[in-house]
């Protein structure tokens, strides 16, 4: 494997695991504190994000709904399905369902819609926590996946 052809799936996961990352903090932070305009900036790329995802995710449970996805949304969703598939267990203690995971992400998007357009935290909820968890999740899974990355290239493995 060449390092060159890895670099941008190596650099678009760094950059969802840290905004991811950001993501988790902010959501985690007391309720009712401020949220600065670099938070905002955020919240709107992560929104952006999720519905990328919830584009690609549509395909899953109608196969023609191909409007609108697009190669990105799709690879989104491929970096995605994990750690949704992680949150509905622990929300519904079974195996989701691809309406489980439509539904979690709708959940993710809107509520990051409205805290962008909010000037602080909003109060701890079952959203706020499914937002926090799933980007803490996704966090953990994009960084991880770029240290397997970097062993695959190791000249020593």
């Amino acid at each position: 494997m060449s390092l060159s052809n890895d670099l941008p799936t190596t650099a678009d996961a760094f950059r969802c695991g840290i905004l991811s990352s950001k993501l988790a903090a902010i959501f985690d932070r007391k309720p009712g504190a401020n949220i600065s305009e670099a938070d905002r900036s955020d919240i709107l790329a992560a929104a952006s994000l999720v519905g990328e995802i919830l584009n690609g995710a549509k395909t899953l449970s109608d196969r023609s709904a191909v409007k609108g996805v697009t190669a990105d949304g799709i690879r989104s969703l491929g970096l995605a399905l994990s750690p949704l598939e992680r949150l509905a267990r622990l929300s519904h203690g079974t195996r989701p369902s691809d309406e489980t995971i439509l539904t979690l992400l709708s959940k993710i998007h809107d509520t990051l819609n409205r805290a962008a357009v909010s000037d602080v935290i909003p109060k701890e909820s079952e959203l706020t926590s499914v937002v926090r968890d799933f980007f803490g999740f996704l966090a953990d899974a994009m960084l991880s996946n770029i240290g397997r990355s970097r062993d695959r290239l190791s000249p020593n493995s």
